[in-house]
């Protein structure tokens, strides 16, 4: 499975290895960067809250992940692969 993604993404195995950690630390902070957002606003209905997390991770996942990727070296490949993710919704 991981060798498929390599050869998809055509990167080496150090670029992968820093794209597989900007993943993980990006998404990481994503959802502690949400959750401390959400304690922030006053008290919901249990449903609203989960639907406004959701609205909030979606927004800050991009930004999360560029923001690793800058740290990491690996800006080119997720402002592409954001790009394409962004084109197949729109």
């Amino acid at each position: 499975m991981l060798h498929g993604l390599r050869k998809k993404w055509n990167v080496n195995k150090a670029q992968f290895v820093r794209i597989i950690i900007t993943f993980a630390v990006g998404g990481s902070s994503c959802g502690i960067l949400g959750k401390k957002l959400m304690l922030q606003l006053p008290s919901m209905h249990p449903l609203l809250y989960a639907f406004s997390y959701l609205v909030v991770v979606t927004v800050l996942w991009p930004l999360c992940i560029l923001v690793v990727s800058w740290c990491t070296g690996e800006f080119l490949f997720f402002k592409h692969y954001i790009g394409s993710i962004l084109r197949r919704l729109y």
